[in-house]
């Protein structure tokens, strides 16, 4: 069966898209509103499979679907380019954006953008005195504010190709974009070569780090089966019949499917003529003499047929270049007239292998296959390539002018191809300055990679200026090195750089170098040997380099803190204040402050700790320092936290979240989290604590903070753990100490004691919730061990000690008890704790009514809760006040008791701490008392009839008798008489002794009287 064709003789660039129904319906779930919590699709395959087609199908559909779609693809020139593939799909975006808007979507840091994508051409950004970690962090949260903004507006679609020639510093940013990104408005697709995958380490990590989160799923594709071929065919020739179908087993043996592979073969036979139209029909299908090419390199080199030797030539300066290139590229290296390369690059359009695009405002030429790019790239002989590569340096230099240097990537790259690089100076000037950009941009893979290779093309000779240009690239190796983690190969560059400067008998150079040595060592846990180093720097350094000094003895403070040592730390920290008092520079000075008021918080010298923090908050101030300013101004919130109560943390935490907003920094932001978690909870807000405390656990893992995820996480399971929801507190639990290394035992793994105490006290919280008194005690002693053996109190008296006490009161271990009592009386009265003096006298008031004496215990009880509650905490001020209705039932002041239960039962019912509610309404039925109302007042409603009372009253149904009733109940007649009183009085009912027992029965038996909700 035939039919005619339309297209005279010659095949559609754009081939038909069969046999990908199944995969196009898995993607296109996309569009769906929480179909998938998978927020990154992978579409994997062989080279040629079609990735590409598919990718661009589902951005078209996207559009019509009014999705705002953003296109990137990475480049093989563009492996060490930092941010390149992100910038490709995003720039064209933000360049669209007018300045006003762009500073409301970056809350006025647009310089942020500046260092991820310095095409936008934005005002250089500011030094503000974050840590690199913590800059780079706020960078990628500035970026991935914007996206969500624009998304707010439109949804949006991201398409990526090419992945496995990202670069790392992108791959970095799309984990964080999808692992941090909630939004269902915001979708990306990327695509990548299965063969080469693994030689990009980063995207491999990527992809199991996703899919492990559940964020990523990935879409293996296949070659089209011989249907498939069939279908294309069909659909590309409108023909079919037996010879077409022999003609498809041909071709389908012959390319296995490939897409690409049959696109190529299919276009070579149509231009050599084996395929042709005569009188409308293709023919040619039945010869057995058909000549299939017998590689993909074949059937591309086809297309090359009969086209000019100088577009050829302008093909291969276009593979070479690597990436969407000007036509001004090809005029330079090949010296011809604008004109006659113009047509040559007509030649290369017409054919379908190069396409012409706008790119930021200039035509750019590209394989429209990237594989068409590589196969004619890899034909090149070595000898071609390698000229071809210094030619087209040499013609980005003079493209480019006076802004080369801004290249300095990508000129780089080609001259480390030429195989000449080592002995052309332009190769060690053109990646060290790549590696210094990619530094500052916080791309500190390409940086390390970049500053590497300059090196290596500088060499280590004895001429002065190169040996000087030698140290000065590897103190920039040494940065980038130390970002990455690299910490064995930074400390061997610090070696070369203590060595040089024993040379230069440079003592403040070698005391630099042992100082962050020493430093290195300490990240890695190696403390002892950190100490050593840390000391040989105090004896090398400058007697008058105070600075240096002050910097030494505070490392070494550090190092002692972490092993415990509070006495040794402190008397370090003494030392750097002494230095830099005489130094006299306000920053320096205010940092070491800070870290005398943190080290003082611990150790429970408060008075000292807030004259340290106000002290850092005034140098701070003084040196424009902002980063110092938030920690003195956390630190002053902590202090009052720990020790006073949640009422004085409020305006301190409110002054530093200005600040972090200030500095734009999303982990300045987590820890005052922290400290606004623990606010809520003890303030009584718990509805707020569990929407911060989720959103804060999140984050923590987002940004890898995992000291302070622990204590999230614990404070957060409080919340659950006072709500009854032991289940979700366990997980939460669980987590903290699966990463402080507490593992069935109660023995952390972790040296850092704000770890493994904080997990302790979770897992002490959930055994006392759990009533399992006799684990709650072995896990809560051991976190008391650890925290002493460090010297940091506060700790122990924030709430390990409280719940000790507890556990020995509910085991009758009334000895140790009274030990902890003790205990929280001294502390808390040494340090001025106040909320250590408040369980003492709740412990106390335990004692008092053990010893029998209940109208003492009661006031201290009262005493007790009135001071809780004064402190602001309003949970446990209510749990003592429950306690305190019991002892005064006891005394027989049921009005008072009752009072007091409905002041709690109201605080448990607005917490939803339903086991304490649960106890509350229950202590109603044991003083026979109404129970309130769900707003907390009792009523004249049937409903508010106590369990005892309504007992009464179902039994009046019953026509029981008084003296029947109390025999039944097991309570005397008087008891029954007085009940039946309050029953008719609450219920409204009047007229005779008969009327109103006939009424009661009639409303119990026509259920307008319904029991109290179970206990």
């Amino acid at each position: 069966m035939t039919s005619k064709s339309t297209n005279e003789g010659r095949l559609p660039q754009e081939f038909p898209l069969v046999g990908r129904k199944t995969e196009l319906d898995r993607l296109f779930t996309v569009f769906g509103e929480g179909a998938s919590a998978a927020r990154l699709r992978l579409l994997a395959g062989e080279s040629g499979v079609g990735k590409s087609r598919l990718a661009l199908t589902l951005a078209a559909e996207a559009e019509r679907r009014d999705w705002r779609v953003l296109r990137g693809r990475a480049y093989p020139v563009e492996q060490g380019v930092p941010y390149a593939v992100v910038a490709d799909a995003f720039v064209p975006l933000l360049q669209e954006l007018d300045g006003s808007k762009l500073t409301v979507l970056t809350r006025g840091r647009e310089s942020d953008l500046h260092r991820l994508f310095p095409a936008l051409g934005i005002d250089s950004p500011r030094e503000d005195g974050l840590d690199p970690e913590e800059l780079r962090t706020r960078l990628y949260w500035t970026f991935s504010s914007v996206l969500k903004g624009l998304a707010r507006q439109q949804p949006i679609l991201v398409v990526l190709e090419d992945l496995h020639w990202a670069d790392p510093s992108s791959v970095a940013l799309l984990h964080f974009l999808v692992r941090q990104s909630d939004d269902q408005e915001v979708r990306i697709v990327a695509t990548y070569t299965s063969e080469d995958r693994e030689r990009n380490p980063q995207l491999v990590q990527l992809e199991r780090s996703l899919e492990s989160l559940g964020r990523s799923e990935r879409l293996d594709l296949s070659p089209l089966d011989l249907p498939g071929v069939e279908e294309l065919l069909t659909a590309l020739f409108r023909m079919s019949g037996p010879p077409v179908n022999d003609f498809a087993e041909r071709l389908y043996g012959w390319t296995r499917g490939n897409p690409y592979f049959v696109e190529q073969t299919l276009q070579a036979l149509v231009q050599q003529g084996e395929l042709y139209v005569r009188d409308g029909t293709w023919l040619g299908w039945e010869s057995r003499e058909l000549s299939l090419p017998s590689t993909v390199r074949d059937a591309v080199m086809v297309r090359f047929q009969d086209v000019s030797p100088l577009a050829v030539e302008a093909a291969e300066i276009i593979a070479v270049a690597g990436r969407p290139s000007h036509a001004r590229l090809a005029e330079h290296v090949l010296a011809r007239e604008r004109a006659e390369i113009s047509s040559a690059v007509g030649e290369l359009v017409s054919r379908g292998i190069v396409e012409e695009r706008l790119r930021e405002g200039e035509v750019t030429l590209q394989f429209r296959h990237p594989l068409s790019r590589e196969t004619l790239y890899r034909g090149l002989s070595l000898t071609r390539r390698r000229l071809l590569h210094e030619h087209v340096a040499a013609a980005l230099e003079a493209i480019h002018g006076v802004r080369a240097e801004s290249h300095a990537d990508e000129i780089a790259y080609h001259l480390t191809q030429n195989g000449v690089h080592e002995t052309d100076p332009r190769a060690a000037r053109y990646l060290g300055l790549a590696g210094r950009q990619a530094l500052e941009r916080h791309a500190d893979e390409e940086a390390t990679r970049y500053l590497a290779a300059a090196l290596s093309a500088l060499g280590e000779g004895d001429d002065p200026a190169t040996r000087k240009e030698a140290m000065r690239l590897r103190r920039a190796l040494v940065r980038a090195r130390t970002r990455n983690g690299q910490y064995e190969e930074a400390g061997r560059d610090w070696a070369v750089l203590l060595a040089d400067a024993r040379e230069r008998g440079d003592d403040s150079g070698q005391a630099s170098a042992l100082r962050h040595m020493g430093l290195l060592a300490y990240f890695q846990g190696r403390h002892t040997e950190a100490l050593d180093l840390f000391e040989e720097a105090r004896r090398t350094a400058a007697k008058d380099d105070d600075a240096l000094r002050a910097q030494i003895e505070l490392a070494a403070a550090m190092t002692h803190q972490q092993l415990g040592r509070a006495s040794d730390s402190r008397d370090r920290i003494l030392r750097a204040l002494e230095h830099a008092e005489a130094v006299g520079n306000d920053g320096l000075l205010a940092r070491i402050h800070r870290g005398l008021a943190l080290e003082n918080i611990w150790t429970g010298k408060t008075t000292e700790a807030r004259e340290h923090g106000q002290k850092a908050l005034e140098l701070g101030a003084a040196a424009g320092d902002q980063v110092v300013v938030f920690w003195g101004q956390w630190a002053m919130g902590a202090l009052e936290g720990l020790i006073a109560g949640p009422g004085p943390m409020k305006p301190w935490i409110e002054a530093a979240r200005a600040t972090a907003e200030e500095l734009g920094s999303p982990l300045l932001d987590l820890w005052l989290d922290e400290l606004a978690l623990e606010y809520n909870y003890f303030s009584g807000q718990w509805d707020e604590a569990l929407a911060l405390g989720t959103r804060a656990i999140q984050r923590a893992r987002v940004l890898n903070q995992q000291a302070l995820l622990v204590r999230i996480l614990v404070w957060t399971s409080s919340v659950y753990m006072g709500r009854g929801d032991l289940d979700q507190a366990a997980a939460l639990v669980d987590e903290a100490c699966g990463i402080a290394g507490i593992n069935g035992g109660s023995t952390p793994q972790t040296r850092d004691v704000h770890v493994s105490v904080p997990a302790l006290i979770g897992r002490t919280a959930l055994h006392m919730a759990r009533k399992e008194y006799e684990e709650a005690l072995v896990t809560g002693k051991s976190g008391i061990a650890v925290a002493e053996a460090s010297g940091y109190v506060t700790w122990v008296l924030h709430r390990l000690l409280p719940m000790v006490g507890e556990a020995h009161f509910h085991l009758r271990q009334l000895d140790q008890a009274e030990k902890v009592m003790k205990r929280l009386s001294n502390e808390g009265n040494r340090i001025n704790h106040q909320l250590s003096l408040v369980w003492a006298t709740a412990a106390k008031a335990i004692f008092t009514w053990l010893d029998g004496d209940i109208e003492q215990a009661s006031v201290l009880l009262r005493e007790a809760a009135d001071s809780m509650e004064e402190i602001g905490i309003l949970f446990d001020s209510a749990r003592l006040r429950r306690q305190l209705a019991g002892r005064l039932a006891q005394l027989g002041r049921t009005d008072e008791a009752v009072a007091e239960l409905r002041r709690v039962h109201k605080v448990f019912k607005e917490l939803g701490a339903e086991p304490e509610y649960r106890s509350a309404r229950s202590m109603f039925d044991e003083l026979d008392a109404a129970r309130p109302t769900e707003h907390g007042a009792a009523s004249g409603g049937p409903e508010s009839l106590s369990l005892r009372r309504f007992q009464v009253a179902e039994l009046v149904a019953r026509r029981m008798s008084n003296k029947e009733i109390a025999e039944a109940l097991d309570i005397k007649v008087r008891t029954v008489t007085t009940h039946l009183s309050a029953i008719y009085q609450i219920l409204e009912i009047g007229g005779s002794d008969a009327s109103k027992r006939t009424r009661l029965g009639d409303m119990i038996r026509e259920g307008r009287i319904l029991p109290p909700e179970e206990s």
